[in-house]
């Protein structure tokens, strides 16, 4: 019994990857690398709007010339380990800008 089944083909193409799709996550060590990069080597700026408990927080690079605006944000994963979740903006959030302008206010 060959052939193609259309209705298993796409259960397995939309509904396994629901199933199985992780973000790609980042180490603390990595995370660590870019922001060392980001500020030094392309003098960018770092806001932590939250605290981590394990690992980083919520973190906001920006400012550097020529390079995207970075959110780097903790995720749990058990009581004893978590990771990072890294996005890039071309243009910072208003969202995130806003947070900036309230923890400069402070």
């Amino acid at each position: 019994m060959g052939g193609n089944f259309p209705p298993f083909k796409q259960l397995k193409n939309n509904t396994m990857k629901r199933l199985f799709y992780r973000p790609k996550t980042y180490t603390l060590k990595t995370c660590e690398e870019v922001i060392d990069t980001y500020i030094n080597k392309y003098q960018g700026e770092l806001h932590q709007i939250q605290e981590g408990s394990l690992g980083l927080g919520k973190l906001i690079l920006y400012g550097a010339k020529g390079k995207k605006s970075i959110i780097i944000e903790e995720i749990f994963e058990t009581s004893w380990t978590s990771t990072h979740k890294i996005r890039m903006y071309n243009e910072l959030p208003k969202k995130y800008e806003n947070l900036i302008y309230q923890i400069q206010q402070i």
